[in-house]
């Protein structure tokens, strides 16, 4: 990743890594990769789909509401796609549910 032109393409990379590590069941590598993004480049385009993997990747370890947080930021944010959106929103339902 160190090789990619801009920080655009970079984002992008890190998306696919934090996707990775999820499937692998890394949480933690999964919410690192993530959150750089959100962390480093606050204005890209990216940022409402890494709030989602960061929020899936605090699921993972066991921090329900840190997640809540994380996807209500993702449900917020202006970048959120419309199928992220309504992923994390499920994801939402279904956590609040749960801690009733």
């Amino acid at each position: 990743m160190s090789k990619t032109r801009n920080s655009a393409e970079r984002n992008a990379w890190r998306i696919v890594e934090a996707e990775l590590a999820m499937a692998q069941e890394r949480y933690a590598a999964a919410g690192l990769a993530a959150m750089r993004v959100v962390i480093l480049h606050p204005r890209s385009r990216q940022v409402g789909v890494a709030f989602y993997w960061t929020a899936g990747a605090y699921e993972g370890l066991g921090r329900p509401r840190m997640a809540v947080t994380l996807y209500e930021s993702c449900v917020a944010h202006k970048t959120t796609g419309r199928s992220i959106r309504e992923k994390a929103e499920q994801r939402l339902a279904e956590l609040k549910a749960k801690a009733e």
